[in-house]
């Protein structure tokens, strides 16, 4: 049966990450202590009952959840205090995310995934309740904020070069574990053909027989100490051919150890849960003294820079204040001219009754107003081998993203080119200031603004124009203005006694009422006047119809008599738009000169 099993109460000091080398080290199973199951029953494993096959097969998951994979093991040692276990942190945002939360504190446990045999259990007969377990299959770890048992939290950083900082056991064991038939065949069964081929193949992958002996570093209390030459003998000895392009290896029986039983009686001592002394120290040591180290400039096959199409950086979509104050969707009748009736004049509708008198006809004349249609266009021309191999992701679909980009910034500069067309609006004449304005100025050009938005109640009809498109220069005044005190004119914290506030991020500034909307579009700061518009919505309109996205499997700009050409697919884009102002009275044109001579 498969158990999640975590241990609760450990100090947070036993938890460290090592950030730079991506690797989280730490107890997973502490011998002896009591733990927990989700279901509340309680366990206590006895020292060395932990069983595993290689450490790499070992993977780390985020709270139990299997799909969810954030590292696998690296090592492995059993302690007086426990199973401790060094995973290494996978690249991407969940192992990024993962090692942030270590780092931080806010999760600094393991939670041990377990397959136990009930035949393996029995009572714990020191604490009642509890099952005592005396062997159980290690399958998975995970990194939880809430382990099972008290101990299984981190205690170290990987302390040398290559990150595992596991110090190395020490034996006085000099002789080979005599290898018992019953145990060959257990250790037959726990390593497989497979697995034994994968873990000689990558044994012998880098073997460099020319290769000088290496320095051997103390990695304990996390600093190098002094370094002395191993100057022993390999204590095997094989030879190695190329038959055909192959590299074929020959071991020697004519040594003092066999390579081959010492690996044997190293599997037979784990099967065992046994110390394999003298053996595993054996392959270790001709593994340390026959390969060379493997480094980045080593396995450049294995380390292939990684397309992340999941992480596409595109252009930043654009802001749209000029459509979002006068859009009206898509035009009525696509892109062919309509007509919008309009009122044009009327007089003697009405008039002052006198007895006996009949009142005098009155008129009222109105018109059809056409409205033109622009249009809105662009195309992209591929080769045909690039749109054979799009690649991922997808070209077509980034140039379609990047063409309705720019189609939304084109129609935002329509409305601003046609704003500019309107110059028999009646104009709003501000105040000016010089090259380098105070604060004075600033404040006269504020209350220009205000006192000619207060007269707007007595146009006719009343002030209707809430809809105020703003040019930079002049948004900077009402953004940077303060009063006599040096506090903001139009506040954007905790207002009082304030003609306006400010909204958050400065995206809007409320100005006696007026909103004023920050319109790229209308140009950036220069020493020319800048205009400004302020108008009512319902007489300045835009439209504009969804993009066309046409496609040519055949064709391009280079065709020869008109005929198409296969070198080239072309990606196209279509759209109709129109703006319209249907009445300049209410329209007013509020120009503003930032450089002007005070």
């Amino acid at each position: 049966m498969t158990e999640l099993l975590s241990f609760d109460g450990l100090t947070a000091e036993t938890f460290t990450v090592d950030q730079e080398r991506r690797t989280l080290r730490g107890v997973v199973v502490p011998w002896n202590r009591l733990g927990r199951h989700a279901n509340g029953n309680s366990w206590r494993f006895t020292a060395d009952s932990t069983v595993y096959g290689h450490a790499k097969y070992i993977r780390l998951n985020d709270e139990h959840v299997g799909s969810m994979k954030l590292g696998r093991a690296s090592a492995a040692e059993s302690t007086p205090e426990g199973l401790v276990m060094t995973f290494k942190v996978f690249d991407g945002p969940a192992g990024d995310k993962a090692l942030a939360a270590a780092l931080a504190g806010k999760k600094t446990g393991f939670s041990v995934e377990v397959d136990i045999d009930t035949a393996d259990t029995q009572p714990d007969p020191e604490n009642p309740g509890t099952t005592l377990v005396s062997m159980a299959n290690l399958t998975g770890v995970a990194f939880t904020a809430s382990p099972a048992f008290t101990d299984a939290r981190l205690i170290s950083v990987a302390a040398n070069e290559k990150g595992s900082g596991m110090p190395e056991e020490v034996t006085t064991e000099e002789t080979p574990a005599e290898v018992k038939p019953e145990t060959v065949q257990a250790a037959d069964e726990a390593l497989t053909p497979a697995l034994f081929k994968e873990m000689f193949s990558q044994l012998m992958a880098n073997y460099k027989p020319e290769a000088a002996p290496r320095p051997v570093v103390d990695p304990t209390a996390g600093r190098q100490t002094a370094v002395t030459q191993v100057a022993e003998p390999v204590s095997y000895a094989f030879s190695r051919t190329d038959q055909q392009g192959q590299v074929k290896y020959h071991f020697s029986s004519a040594t003092e150890h066999d390579f081959s039983r010492d690996i044997m009686a190293t599997i037979t001592a784990f099967v065992e849960k046994r110390d394999p002394g003298a053996a595993q120290r054996r392959v270790d040591d001709f593994v340390k003294q026959s390969f060379a180290d493997v480094e980045i400039a080593d396995v450049p096959g294995t380390r292939v820079a990684q397309l992340r199409p999941d992480m596409w950086v595109p252009q930043r979509d654009y802001a749209t204040p000029l459509w979002d104050l006068a859009g009206r969707g898509a035009p009525p009748d696509g892109g062919m001219p309509f007509y919008v009736p309009k009122f044009t004049s009327s007089s003697g509708l009405v008039s002052v009754a006198t007895e006996k008198t009949e009142p005098a006809g009155g008129s009222f004349v109105d018109e059809l107003q056409t409205i033109t249609p622009g249009q809105l266009w662009g195309k992209v021309e591929i080769t045909r081998q690039l749109w054979r191999t799009q690649g991922n992701p997808a070209l077509s679909g980034i140039l379609w993203e990047q063409m309705l980009r720019e189609f939304y910034e084109d129609r935002e500069a329509a409305i601003a080119t046609f704003l500019a067309t309107l110059t028999a609006a009646t104009d709003i004449a501000l105040t000016a200031t010089d090259a380098s304005p105070s604060n004075d100025e600033y404040q006269a050009t504020m209350e220009s603004f205000e006192q000619a938005y207060a007269d707007l109640l007595f146009a006719r009809g009343g002030n209707r124009f809430t809809a105020f498109a703003v040019h930079q220069a002049l948004y900077r005044v009402a953004a940077r203005v303060k009063d006599d005190q040096g506090r903001p004119l139009y506040p954007m914290i905790a207002p009082s006694n304030a003609n306006g506030t400010t909204a958050s991020r400065y995206s809007t500034i409320n100005v006696g009422g007026s909103t004023w909307v920050p319109a790229y579009a209308l140009g950036t700061p220069a020493s020319a006047s800048t205009n400004s518009w302020l108008f009512d919505p319902s007489v300045v309109m835009a439209w504009a119809g969804a993009p066309e996205r046409l496609f040519w499997d055949f064709g391009a700009t280079v065709q020869t008599s008109n005929i198409p050409q296969l070198s080239f697919v072309t990606v196209g884009l279509y759209a109709d738009y129109a703006v319209a102002n249907t009445d300049i009275a209410g329209v007013r044109q509020v120009t503003f000169d930032p450089n002007s001579e005070a």
